[in-house]
């Protein structure tokens, strides 16, 4: 291990920097780390973790999204693992990432982390060890942020759609569900196709776990400023925000959503056969306009509660995915021959 210098500069004080510790964690553990152009903060990053877990059993997988910078090569000379994903998106990295450590590399316990420095690999070593000890299945990095490192928007976007997460999923105590840091154990996604590409597989993940029983816990964790140039738009941040809650609520409660929907429309049709039945009462003539807005609106209100019924019966038959074999998964992750091994 070389001296810290050589990585450069860094916003943590000495305290705050991760330290190696002596019990040995026996479970094979894969850290996966998405980067796309983060040559700046993917040393430091590999550095503070091979730090936290030394002495242990675990490797360092990067997946590459197509960094057009020395993102690769800094993260091979430090030491990592480097492959391409399949697609593209932060979901498919993950996605790719995952299923490499579980199917080539053999993992126990998975865990992700961002590669711009913004979480600290002591506290990533710290959930770790829950999920070793027996604690929880599936562990989560609750982010203690301040204004430097995350802004008022991304902050209260995130509260809205974590409670949105938790109320839909039915989770108690989980305050942060779309958090960069987090670790499980591997039989999560053995035949599991994660299917989401973007920045909702956080959600997708803690959807798969609640309906497979897994114990799910959350723990503190610092939440530093990035290393490099941010690319999250928070106008498109919110707005993806926005689309995964009314995602989930489709795929978890969609009795009640298409059920609201539908009784709303059902109850605007009911107006306007009021306000038609009125103007009858006054004048005996009847409303054209007022009678085809209100049968159509009943039409469309009834059609909405049917197709949440329907949707609500599907739910609860069609639980399995497709399962992803090795062989299909090398063919699209295009995996070097030399990493197979």
């Amino acid at each position: 291990m070389q001296g810290e210098e050589q990585f450069g500069p860094t916003s943590r004080s000495p305290g705050d920097r991760p330290r190696a510790r002596t019990r040995r964690i026996r479970e094979r553990l894969v850290v996966v780390i998405p980067a796309l152009d983060e040559e700046v903060g993917i040393a430091r990053t590999i550095y503070d973790i091979k730090r936290s877990f030394a002495g242990t059993n675990f490797k360092i997988l990067v997946v590459d999204g197509g960094s057009t910078d020395q993102t690769v090569s800094v993260a091979s000379k430090a030491g990592a693992t480097v492959i391409p994903q399949r697609q593209s998106g932060y979901g498919d990295a993950l996605s790719t990432g995952f299923h490499y450590g579980y199917h080539y590399l053999r993992a126990d316990i998975l865990l992700t982390l961002d590669a711009d420095g913004t979480y600290d690999a002591h506290d990533a070593r710290t959930i770790v060890d829950r999920i070793e000890a027996g604690e929880v299945d599936y562990a989560i990095g609750r982010r203690r942020a301040n204004q430097e490192s995350m802004t008022l928007f991304r902050k209260y976007g995130n509260i809205l759609i974590s409670w949105a997460t938790c109320r839909l999923l039915r989770l108690k105590g989980i305050k942060d569900t779309q958090s960069g840091l987090m670790a499980f154990r591997s039989y999560l996604i053995r035949q599991e196709d994660l299917l989401t590409t973007g920045w909702g597989i956080n959600t997708e993940m803690l959807k798969l776990a609640k309906e497979l029983g897994l114990r799910i816990g959350e723990y503190d964790t610092k939440y530093y400023a990035r290393l490099g140039k941010s690319k999250l738009n928070p106008v498109l941040s919110g707005a993806v925000d926005i689309a995964i809650a009314l995602r989930l609520m489709r795929d978890t409660e969609p009795l009640l959503m298409f059920g609201f929907g539908g009784g709303m429309m059902m109850a605007i049709g009911v107006g306007f056969g009021i306000v038609d039945l009125f103007i009858w009462s006054q004048t005996h003539l009847v409303s054209v306009a007022y009678t085809v807005l209100s049968a159509l609106a009943l039409m469309v209100g009834l059609q909405l509660v049917s197709l949440g019924l329907v949707a609500e019966m599907l739910k609860t038959r069609l639980r399995k995915r497709r399962y992803v074999s090795p062989k299909l998964f090398e063919r699209h992750a295009r995996i070097p021959r030399h990493l197979k091994s």
